[in-house]
């Protein structure tokens, strides 16, 4: 066998390695240097620097559905446990309580993230969204938290939302009021996602976009998960504009 040239060469099955004992007694020094250069890179931590960069042991994309995803990383693991960490790429955005099956193994972890109150919940559909990438440890053999989910934004023709991954959610929007003079005008303000229950009343707020003066009542009720009521009374026929604010929680 020639002398290794890099560590690379080298068999963690002993009788693989070289000098096998047919070498000339005076080819031996340069085992011995190969060895100790060997060494020293693993002193140096330099031997797994291409591996380390290019995150080869440590980075893997998904495969599977978006409810159950599955991990090839190399080397295999053989069993789940706390601590075990990778860096994942999700070719497809989550569904509803996806599980992550790692190297083939039975019974495979629920996806969780963290609430922010020190406990866990499973993923909702689209909390990871398709190629995210993210640090994923598991917590134990059930559970593996995905360490950074993104924040959800969404517009429709009701106005805009953000979903934050503890669970907050905030509705924002504005709508046209024709209203008549010293007649109560009423208009349901639907909410562009709805809640998980109605926003308590210090939760929600409605307002005119600009300071009118002739605008003597302007109130709410009726909060649902999905919409509220505004009502408006005005001593002159104007249109006006609303603004409405509504923050609560999504699950």
């Amino acid at each position: 066998m020639p002398v290794p040239a890099t560590i690379a060469a080298l068999s963690t099955t002993p009788a693989s390695n070289s000098p096998p004992g047919t070498e000339s007694p005076t080819t031996a020094d340069d085992y011995l240097r190969a060895y100790a250069a060997f060494i020293a890179e693993l002193r140096d931590g330099k031997s797994n620097t291409t591996a380390i960069q290019a995150q080869t042991n440590t980075a893997f994309t998904t495969a599977g559905t978006a409810t159950a995803y599955t991990l090839t990383p190399s080397p295999a693991i053989t069993a789940y446990a706390a601590g075990q960490s990778f860096w994942v790429t999700f070719h497809l955005a989550s569904g509803a309580a996806p599980t992550l099956a790692i190297s083939g193994l039975a019974t495979p972890p629920n996806l969780v993230k963290a609430t922010g109150l020190g406990t866990y919940v499973n993923l909702h559909a689209s909390d990871i969204p398709v190629n995210h990438r993210s640090r994923v440890t598991l917590l134990s053999a059930t559970q593996a938290v995905v360490e950074f989910v993104p924040v959800q934004r969404g517009t429709n023709a009701n106005g805009e939302f953000v979903r934050f991954p503890d669970g907050t959610q905030i509705c924002t929007g504005s709508y046209s009021a024709p209203v008549t003079a010293n007649v109560l005008y009423a208009t349901s303000l639907s909410f562009p996602a709805a809640f998980i229950a109605a926003p308590t009343p210090s939760q929600h707020t409605v307002s005119v976009s600009v300071t009118n003066s002739h605008v003597t009542t302007l109130g709410v009720n009726s909060v649902s998960a999905s919409s509220m009521i505004a009502q408006i009374f005005s001593n002159t026929t104007q249109t006006l504009s609303l603004v409405f604010t509504a923050i609560g929680r999504w699950y």
